[in-house]
C-alpha cells in the first residue's frame, strides 16, 4: 500500500482527487493539506510515500516544500492548473506533472510510475526554506540567513531581517543536505559542524598551520577546519570579484 499526502489550498480539489485516488486499491490517502507550511509538518508526522502537491497556495509554494523536505524525501506529483512551472518542477526530481482538472486516465498514468521509478536524492538550489517555529512552519529568505549549524543532532540556522531583527529556527535538513541544495556561490561550508553565508561574514584569519577562524557581522566566530579553509577563501575572493550593478 502506497500512502499518500494531498496538498491543495481548495477543499473542492481535495475532495476530488481524493475520490479520483480511491479508485486505486493500491493507494492510501493518509492525510490532507490546505498549505506549504501544513503540508511539511505533514510529511514529518505521517510520513507518506508520495505526495500530490500544488504550486500556488498561501504560506509557501509546492516548489517551496518540495525543495525543503528531508531526506528521504516522498515522491512527488504536482497536481495544478498551471504549465509555467513544469520546468522547475522537474527540476526537483518530481516523478509527474499533472494539470487540472484531472483526468482519471492521466492519474493512473501517474500511479504507474511510482513504482516504476526511485526517488530522487539531489535537489537544485533554493531561495527560501520552510522552517519549525513552534507548532508551525514560516518561509525563511535564504538570504537572511547568517550560519547553519549542528547542535546535538539538530540543524539550526540564525539569521537576522530588516524588520524584526535576529531569529533563529530549527529545520529537518541536514548540514549534508543544505551543502547539496545551497547555491556554492552564496553559501560555504567551513566544518562539519557549520556552515556560512559569505555575505554575512566581516573577516577572517589564519591560525597556522593552515586553519583558520570566520567572523560574520554579527560577530560570531566559527572555527573553520583546515580541509575546508581554501575553499572558503577562494569563495570569498569569488564573491569580492563578482561585478554588481
Amino acid at each position: 500500500m502506497i500512502r499518500a499526502l494531498i496538498v491543495d489550498d481548495e477543499a473542492p480539489a481535495r475532495r476530488r482527487l481524493r475520490r479520483l485516488l480511491e479508485a486505486h486499491p493500491g493507494i492510501e490517502v493518509c492525510g490532507e493539506a490546505a498549505s506549504g507550511p501544513e503540508a511539511l509538518l505533514l510529511v514529518a508526522q505521517l510520513r507518506p510515500a508520495v505526495i500530490f502537491l500544488d504550486v500556488e497556495m498561501p504560506g509557501a509554494t509546492g516548489i517551496e516544500v518540495a525543495a525543503s523536505l528531508p531526506a528521504p524525501a516522498p515522491r512527488i506529483i504536482f497536481v495544478t492548473a498551471w504549465d509555467h512551472y513544469a520546468v522547475e518542477a522537474f527540476r526537483l526530481h518530481a516523478l509527474d506533472y499533472v494539470l487540472k482538472p484531472v483526468a482519471p486516465e492521466r492519474l493512473a498514468e501517474s500511479i504507474r510510475r511510482l513504482d516504476a521509478q526511485p526517488s530522487a536524492s539531489t535537489l537544485p538550489f533554493v531561495q527560501r526554506l520552510l522552517v519549525r517555529s513552534g507548532d508551525h512552519c514560516i518561509v525563511v529568505a535564504c538570504s537572511e540567513i547568517a550560519c547553519f549549524t549542528s547542535e546535538e543532532g539538530h540543524t539550526r540556522l540564525y539569521g537576522q531581517r530588516p524588520v524584526g531583527g535576529q531569529f533563529d529556527y530549527y529545520l529537518d535538513l541536514t548540514l549534508n543536505e543544505l551543502e547539496a541544495r545551497l547555491d556554492p556561490s552564496a553559501f560555504v561550508r567551513v566544518s562539519r559542524a557549520a556552515m556560512l553565508n559569505l555575505a554575512a561574514i566581516a573577516s577572517i584569519r589564519p591560525i597556522p598551520p593552515s586553519a583558520g577562524e570566520a567572523i560574520l557581522t554579527d560577530g560570531r566566530s566559527f572555527a573553520v577546519s583546515r580541509r575546508r579553509w581554501p575553499a572558503l577563501v577562494k569563495a570569498l575572493a569569488g564573491a569580492s570579484a563578482t561585478p554588481h550593478g
